[in-house]
């Protein structure tokens, strides 16, 4: 049951709907891209880029090739936003999806929790 709940909320998330997985994965990865470069502290922008680079080689090895390109241009558009972004409830929706892909997928994405 508990699986079945799970993957319901995976797929009527309307953040990422009719996307392939690796896609959303790549967003979740442009997101903590984007993130880390507004942060003000050293120690906040390395753990946001570790995030960042965990979730870029989970998207690469589920679509089975670089998703650099892909990443920059989510990350670019996140950034576009600014820091505000983060207090909108599309942040909030995305940010709430990429914790229950990892959680699903047994990513560990922030290795201090």
């Amino acid at each position: 049951m508990k699986r079945l709940v799970l993957a319901l909320s995976l797929v009527s998330t309307p953040a990422q709907a009719g996307q392939p997985i690796y896609e959303s994965m790549a967003e979740c990865a442009g997101i903590f891209k984007a993130m880390s470069e507004m942060m003000e502290t050293q120690e906040k922008r390395d753990r946001l880029n570790g995030a960042y680079l965990n979730w870029a080689k989970a998207s690469a090895d589920e679509a089975g090739h670089d998703m650099t390109p892909l990443i920059s241009e989510k990350a670019e558009d996140w950034r576009s936003k600014g820091a505000k972004v983060a207090f909108t409830q599309d942040f909030r929706d995305w940010t709430k999806y990429c914790r229950s892909l990892a959680k699903h997928k047994h990513l560990v994405i922030d290795p201090n929790k």
